[in-house]
C-alpha cells in the first residue's frame, strides 16, 4: 500500500510541477524573434499609356501627305520591370484598318523617371488623311512578379 501511495505522490508532483513552475515545462523555449526577409510584392501589371502626337509635313512640295513625320509620345508605367521588348518589330500600325510597314526613324526613351518610362516614336510616308491606330503587344514588359502589360491600342485622328 505505501508502494502505491508513493507512486500516486510521484504522479501528482510530476503533473502539478508544471502549473506552479511554467518556465521548466517546456525543453526548448525561442524568445528572439528574427527578422527573415522584407518581401516587396508588386500587384499591377505593367501598363502603356498614351501622351501626345505629333503630325509633320518633312516635305511641304504638294498636298499629299505622305510625307508626314509622325511622332508619337506613349508612356510605360511600372517600377520593377525585368524585361524590355519594345521594339518598332513588335509596334503595329494599322491606316483604315489596314496593317502598313512605315519608314521608321526613330525609337527611345525620352524620359526616365522612378516608376515609368516615356518612349518616342517617330515614322514617316504613311498616306492617309482618316484613322491611325497603333497596337503594342501583350508581354512586351515584364516586371519582377512575372506580370505581363496587357495589349493596349492608341486611336490617332489624322485629319488635324
Amino acid at each position: 500500500m505505501q508502494k502505491a501511495i508513493k507512486i500516486l505522490i510521484c504522479l501528482f508532483l510530476f503533473f502539478s510541477c508544471p502549473m506552479f513552475f511554467p518556465f521548466c515545462s517546456a525543453k526548448y523555449v525561442i524568445e528572439d524573434l528574427y527578422k527573415i526577409a522584407t518581401l516587396n510584392i508588386d500587384c499591377s501589371k505593367p501598363k502603356f499609356d498614351f501622351v501626345d502626337v505629333d503630325i509633320s509635313n518633312v516635305d511641304s512640295s504638294g498636298p499629299d501627305n505622305k510625307n508626314n513625320l509622325i511622332t508619337i509620345h506613349f508612356k510605360v508605367t511600372e517600377k520593377h520591370i525585368v524585361k524590355n521588348n519594345i521594339s518598332q518589330d513588335n509596334i503595329k500600325i494599322y491606316v483604315d484598318n489596314k496593317i502598313i510597314t512605315p519608314e521608321y526613324r526613330d525609337l527611345f526613351v525620352a524620359y526616365k523617371g522612378t516608376n515609368e518610362l516615356i518612349y518616342e516614336f517617330s515614322f514617316v510616308h504613311v498616306a492617309s488623311d482618316n484613322s491611325l491606330i497603333i497596337e503594342i503587344p501583350e508581354g512586351v514588359i515584364v516586371d519582377s512578379s512575372s506580370l505581363t502589360n496587357d495589349k493596349s491600342t492608341f486611336f490617332i485622328n489624322n485629319n488635324s
